[in-house]
């Protein structure tokens, strides 16, 4: 062990002993292998095992949860007046998974990452105030800035990209992948955008598939359509249509049941 390594060791050990120190009146005869550095963190513990907390606040409010691991300011803190249960949550970064009262298995790592999720359960979060305002929605991948930002309920959704689905708070069963994917969702189900601002002002549009940078860029509302190529179906906001080629059915705004293949066909 390199000699940085060992005083990096011995300062945490020294951190968790006032931490400790902080706690003097809980009932923690119960509790065992918990480690808290900081001050207030891991203050309400009463009989949770395994959590460790570093930084003011950190697991603030665990009385019984166990096997947490916060680091940062307020990380996992919790509500003063309801107290946190949560089990097996990772939080990494000031204010991740701030307000988690029962939530269990959640990953958040960034500053705000899950800060407002309360019961949501199995959410991973990486990144600057990733899945921000997720409270009970579950099973929902974000990484990068922003990504379901705003998501509030909606569930199984997968987010990959700067403010990829940024705006989607109910909507469930949307993969977007590149920069402001989807950005502009709220409601809509069953979507698939791959690509930089592919589908990125779709709001309640569902069962759309778009591949290709800024493919079904404007769409908002239409359904069942396919876009692969960049700017394919670039103007859509229609139903049921089919582009396969750079810029196919690009001027198409409100046509419904088109097919169109090859570079620029439809145009």
């Amino acid at each position: 062990m390199t000699t940085r390594s060992t005083l990096l060791l011995l300062l945490l050990l020294a951190s968790a002993q006032r931490g400790w120190a902080q706690v003097p009146n809980n009932d923690v005869s119960d509790a065992s292998g918990n480690l808290a550095g900081g001050t207030l963190a891991l203050d309400a513990l009463v009989d949770g095992s395994l959590n460790t907390a570093f930084g003011s606040g950190a697991l603030f409010t665990v009385a019984h949860g166990s096997a947490n691991t916060a680091v940062g300011w307020s990380a996992l803190s919790g509500y003063i007046d309801d107290r946190n249960t949560g089990t097996n949550n990772t939080a990494i970064g000031a204010y991740a998974l701030e307000h988690n009262t029962s939530g269990v298995q959640n990953t958040a790592g960034g500053t705000f990452a899950l800060r407002a999720n309360e019961a949501g359960h199995d959410d991973v979060a990486s990144g600057f105030a990733a899945l921000q305002s997720n409270t009970t929605g579950s099973y929902n991948t974000a990484v990068g800035s922003g990504a379901l930002g705003t998501n509030d309920i909606g569930g199984n959704n997968a987010a990959l990209g700067y403010q990829a689905l940024m705006g989607n708070t109910s909507g469930g069963y949307n993969t977007a992948a590149g920069v402001q994917a989807l950005l502009s969702n709220t409601t809509g189900h069953d979507n698939a955008a791959i690509g930089s601002m592919a589908l990125l002002n779709n709001t309640t549009g569902n069962n759309n598939a778009a591949l290709g940078d800024s493919a079904l860029v404007s769409n908002q509302t239409g359904g069942n359509n396919a876009a692969v190529g960049v700017g394919a179906l670039g103007a859509s906001n229609g139903n049921n249509n089919t582009g396969l080629g750079f810029n196919t059915l690009s001027n198409n705004p409100d046509g419904n049941g088109n097919i169109a293949v090859g570079s620029g066909a439809g145009s």
